[in-house]
């Protein structure tokens, strides 16, 4: 498998894009679990024609370029679509914008023909001729500055950028309105609009991302699940396993017995 990342190098998208990715694995067969993460991505199948996601009871497929948007239980992932994939990692408080539509009104995986129209295919057709990992996500980011041209409106919202940062220091969410100088209903609102889940559900992602990069810095075969229940903002570990089970449909016990080599996917069998 190959595989490439890095930040974004244009500074008009340093509001809007986190990171991007791209991994080539032609062999690639299989289902996959991935658990949720706080960020929502764009994906661009370079090697298919479509993109498919879904939980216990219900799966959705689109076609080869996609808005994923951020989820609060594991997604089963068909491992075929990742033979060549290109991945943008979007800010949290950009979702909405980005779309050009409340964000809480977008399912788990949305098809970005139908957001873009035939700029969707553009992504794709200027990333499918790269010759490598490299050139495919700068073609790619080339293509994306479009989304902040001057005079289109802003795409990401910086009140939703100040809540999140206290969201990530498990600030409580009834004292943030103070701190922002807005009521809680208003800000939870343009929250919801931008990011597409309530500001609790959203500080329960956090949380789990937290936890699970502490787990994977220490010792596999130590993990102290109390103290580190305590480090990630929960109050006790029966707090700690009650969320990471609901979050993920599995024990962080088991989750880590499948030894996942990256972070958020893991086999099947450690659900």
């Amino acid at each position: 498998m190959t595989s490439y990342g890095r930040a974004p190098h244009r500074p008009e998208l340093a509001g809007i894009v986190q990171r991007l990715w791209y991994v080539e694995d032609p062999g690639s067969t299989g289902l996959e679990v991935k658990l949720p993460t706080s960020t929502a991505q764009l994906l661009i199948n370079l090697s298919g024609d479509r993109l498919s996601c879904g939980g216990a009871d219900r799966r959705e497929t689109v076609g080869p370029y996609a808005l994923a948007s951020i989820q609060t239980g594991p997604q089963v992932l068909d491992r075929t679509e990742q033979r060549r994939l290109v991945g943008v990692v979007i800010r949290p408080e950009a979702i909405g914008g980005l779309a050009r539509l409340p964000a809480d009104a977008i399912g788990p995986l949305a098809a970005l023909d139908e957001l873009w129209g035939g700029w969707a295919e553009r992504l794709r057709e200027v990333a499918e001729p790269a010759a490598g990992g490299a050139e495919a996500l700068d073609r790619v980011e080339a293509e994306l500055v479009q989304l902040a041209r001057p005079g289109d409106g802003p795409v990401a919202d910086p009140l939703v950028r100040q809540v999140i940062d206290r969201l990530r220091r498990n600030e409580r969410i009834g004292t943030i309105g103070d701190r922002v100088g807005l009521s809680q209903s208003s800000w939870t609102r343009r929250f919801r609009t931008a990011v597409g889940l309530s500001p609790k559900r959203y500080q329960r992602v956090l949380r789990l991302e937290r936890v699970i990069a502490l787990a994977r810095e220490g010792d596999a075969g130590r993990r102290d699940w109390a103290d580190l229940a305590i480090t990630a903002g929960y109050y006790d570990q029966a707090h700690l396993v009650g969320d990471f089970t609901e979050l993920t449909g599995t024990s962080p016990t088991r989750w880590f017995r499948g030894r996942p080599e990256v972070a958020f996917h893991g086999p099947l069998s450690a659900r």
